[in-house]
């Protein structure tokens, strides 16, 4: 009897605990509000549409919403890779073409940003002639070692001038930054292309017309490819524009705006 009693008794406790539950009322719903923060509305959309890929939501316009490149600026999904990067190169070619003379000259693009390979600083004009400076030492050793009697003669002198008018150039890029000592920097310059180009040729014959028994065919080849490398530098440094950042920086200082 008393095992029975017990279900019946824990019966008789539960009930007045469940009918004071059921009077509790019920919960009210808490909103993003009652934590500080709103939702996030939905951006105004004419005629209610909301789906930013729409047709209808593109800009209208003659271009269909396009910018100066050719990009959508609503959409950056509607176009391809391949079709944004034609539609840069065709931007970048146009933009080419209707250049004037004196802006492709020019060291500057049209952000007022240097070009890539268009100027070169004064300093590394000064260690370019320090290098040509050593590299007629290696012009008067080989000719040195190359010639005997009166040959030797003819070809160390120019060798020795050589070095003489790199070293003048290398002085001349730090202490005297004028218009007219750029032009004797370049004419110098050119002086090394000239005796490069001779070494260029006389190691093409030495290689194909005229061997040697006694040097390897590979010396040669691996003069030709020097002679190659500082006629290419020579070149450059005589196209491009020296000293062009900091003449505008200068400007800019001297500028009263500056």
């Amino acid at each position: 009897m008393t095992h029975l009693a017990r279900p019946f008794a824990l019966v008789a406790v539960a009930a007045p605990l469940l009918s004071s539950l059921s009077s509790i009322p019920p919960a009210v719903a808490l909103r993003p509000s009652d934590f500080g923060s709103a939702a996030a509305a939905p951006p105004p959309t004419a005629a209610g549409i909301t789906d930013p890929r729409s047709p209808q939501f593109q800009p209208t316009g003659a271009d269909g919403g396009q910018d100066e490149l050719g990009f959508y600026a609503g959409d950056p999904d509607r176009q391809s890779f391949e079709e944004r990067t034609a539609a840069w190169r065709s931007y970048q070619q146009d933009r080419y073409e209707h250049q004037t003379p004196a802006q492709r000259a020019s060291a500057l693009d049209d952000d007022g940003r240097t070009k890539l390979l268009a100027t070169v600083s004064r300093g590394s004009i000064a260690f370019f002639f320090f290098v040509l400076m050593w590299r007629a030492v290696h012009h008067y050793e080989l000719a040195d070692a190359s010639f005997k009697g009166p040959a030797r003669l003819l070809f160390v002198v120019p060798t020795v001038l050589l070095f003489v008018l790199n070293m003048a150039g290398c002085v001349a890029s730090v202490t005297s930054p004028t218009h007219g000592a750029k032009k004797r920097m370049k004419a110098i310059l050119n002086l090394n292309k000239l005796s490069e180009s001779a070494l260029f040729a006389y190691n093409i014959l030495r290689l194909t017309a005229a061997p040697s028994k006694y040097i390897p065919r590979e010396i040669y080849v691996g003069r030709t490819l020097t002679n190659f490398l500082f006629l290419v530098q020579c070149q450059l440094f005589t196209r491009v524009t020296w000293g062009a950042a900091q003449a505008r920086q200068e400007a800019a200082i001297s500028s009263p705006g500056g």
